[in-house]
């Protein structure tokens, strides 16, 4: 079961799936919400938080506000990214295996 984690004004702060609605609700802290049975929430946002939340389709001056801005000046290769952790951990666990293999090498 997929759904959202939203806040009081209606941001959705993370997209989760759990097994059952028991624990789709647990993922919820204090001041967030829970929305069961949502999967697609490219530039959508919560509205009517304190009565019937709906999700709707934020307006283009609303994404234009959550986008960073690139800086223009900053070559690509230079840009700051994120990553999560298990990405994190599958590049730390791909460098000790070439380190391994280069000392077996040596």
């Amino acid at each position: 079961m997929q759904g959202i984690v939203y806040n009081q004004n209606g941001k959705i702060l993370r997209l989760i799936t759990c097994p059952n609605i028991e624990c789709l609700n647990k993922q919820a802290e204090e001041g967030e919400y829970v929305m069961a049975n949502v999967s697609d929430v490219k530039n959508m946002k919560v509205i009517d938080v304190d009565s019937t939340p709906k999700l709707v389709k934020m307006t283009q001056q609303e994404i234009d506000a959550e986008t960073p801005e690139v800086p223009k000046n900053i070559p690509e290769e230079e840009r700051e990214i994120t990553i999560v952790k298990k990405e994190w951990d599958r590049l730390l666990s791909r460098i000790s295996d070439l380190e391994n293999k280069v000392k077996r090498e040596m």
